[in-house]
């Protein structure tokens, strides 16, 4: 969790009750799912709580119930891809500008970027029913286009007290400090960036 996009999810510091090690609370609120009959569940909440010294998880609960870490981290890898990082290549999309002519390497760049995006939300849940039709997959995952429309609408929380993990995070402590370094260069070559947002970019 400490190492990856997840991070956003960072809640508070605290200490385990049990070690009285210094851990990391994660708190993902109306955390989507699909279930083994290819339902949509949609739960309220899933925390966990990661020793940020051993960076291992202590613990974890989904709406109350506690979890076993090894099914907590199937969650986690779950939300990551399907509600997580999607809403990166939805942002993607503010990051490029398909009309720059003038510069034909940004222009394909653009036009990949979009067609990738457009494709991972249209052609998957296709190819999830084609797959359990020809016996690939034991369930019809097939609605996971409603965890992924699910993870859009939700947003990216506000997450400057992400710095809290600095010290623990190599990846928090990199994004953070390159952040300026970006928004400078950006700034920099503004004139070659026309329709494209900065912020979009640098998230997506």
């Amino acid at each position: 969790l400490l190492e990856s996009m997840e991070v956003v999810q960072y809640d508070r510091m605290g200490e385990d009750e049990a070690s009285g090690a210094v851990v990391a609370h994660f708190r993902w609120k109306h955390f989507p799912m699909l279930q083994n009959d290819g339902s949509v569940r949609i739960a309220e909440v899933f925390v966990a709580a990661v020793d940020v010294e051993t960076k291992r998880m202590k613990s974890a609960a989904l709406d109350g119930r506690e979890l076993d870490p090894r099914d907590a981290m199937v969650l986690v890898f779950f939300h990551t891809i399907f509600a997580g990082h999607v809403k990166l290549h939805a942002m993607a999309n503010w990051g490029v500008n398909h009309m720059l002519i003038e510069d034909s390497v940004l222009q394909r760049c653009a036009v990949t970027t979009t067609a990738y995006n457009f494709f991972g939300h249209t052609r998957f849940p296709a190819y999830a029913r084609a797959w359990y039709r020809l016996g690939v997959s034991a369930h019809d995952f097939s609605r996971i286009d409603q965890v992924i429309d699910h993870g859009v609408k939700a947003g990216v929380r506000a997450h400057s007290e992400t710095r809290q993990l600095m010290r623990h995070s190599d990846l928090c402590n990199f994004v953070v400090k390159i952040r300026k370094q970006f928004m400078r260069a950006f700034e920099k070559h503004e004139e070659r960036m026309l329709g494209i947002d900065m912020e979009a970019l640098f998230v997506g």
